[in-house]
């Protein structure tokens, strides 16, 4: 099938979905692990500037439209978005990713959220439907820490809010705590938000210099242990980090796999 705008991602992206959807152009968080940090494109004089540059997708609704009505019956769940975020603080006023939503939800196309943007998000829980979810990314439990990596994105209370505030309404939750590279905070955080979130999903830091710097059979051998005495935990380790894991641990417990390709792969 010949989509638009939809797309099938690539290489580790295709563990958190198999469509995707991108709808602002650059992202204003500044992450410093960020893949994309370093490029020249993403070098910016201040935060007003990078947050100035994040632009809607051009020409996006006639074809997201046309790729809605080739998906009818598919099932398969679109994530918005891997490149960038669905809320940045433009999304306020101008309301593309709710505009795109609410174009999916017309036409039963399931979607997934993945932002930093926190309480941003929730303006558009009552679109979500049947194979809907929303997730956050959140690497750290200390507010210091995301200040000093994450210098833009919401404050960690505003995502936990926004957790609360999904699972109020019934929606599925999914936390993506990747890039990991920090044991301590990884587990503060799978910990302190089992309550909130339904599935986690972790993986480790790549393509960044802080990564030659972990010990990784320490951290996939803490990680094991902690997940191996946690029934009913549902999780998904990247493929990336699954050789440092002890051999006993599952790789996958969720109920049904979010992504078809991830599950035993």
């Amino acid at each position: 099938m010949a989509l638009r705008v939809i797309y099938e991602p690539r290489g580790r992206a295709r563990e958190y979905a198999d469509l995707a959807l991108t709808v602002w152009i650059g992202c204003p968080h500044g992450c410093i692990y960020c893949f994309n940090h370093s490029r020249p494109r993403s070098r910016y004089s201040s935060a007003e500037e990078m947050a100035a540059a994040v632009k809607p997708r051009a020409n996006l609704f006639d074809k997201l439209r046309r790729d809605c009505n080739d998906l009818k019956g598919d099932g398969r769940p679109v994530l918005l978005q891997f490149m960038g975020d669905p809320y940045p603080p433009q999304e306020r006023d101008e309301e593309h990713t709710a505009k795109a939503l609410e174009l999916m939800a017309a036409t039963g196309v399931p979607f997934r959220i993945l932002t930093k943007g926190g309480m941003r998000a929730a303006r558009d829980f009552d679109l979500y439907g049947e194979g809907c979810s929303f997730g956050q990314t959140m690497v750290f439990w200390d507010e210091a820490r995301r200040v000093e990596y994450e210098p833009h994105a919401s404050p960690l209370e505003e995502r936990i809010a926004a957790f609360q505030i999904a699972k109020d309404h019934g929606i599925r939750t999914w936390c993506s705590v990747e890039p990991g590279w920090e044991i301590g905070e990884v587990l503060l955080v799978i910990h302190h938000l089992r309550s909130v979130v339904d599935e986690f999903f972790i993986g480790r830091l790549n393509e960044h210099p802080l990564a030659d710097t972990v010990d990784w059979h320490k951290f996939g051998g803490l990680l094991g242990g902690y997940l191996k005495n946690r029934g009913g935990l549902r999780y998904y380790i990247k493929r990336s980090l699954r050789p440092y894991i002890p051999k006993g641990v599952d790789y996958d417990t969720r109920e049904q796999p979010t992504c078809p390709h991830a599950k035993g792969a």
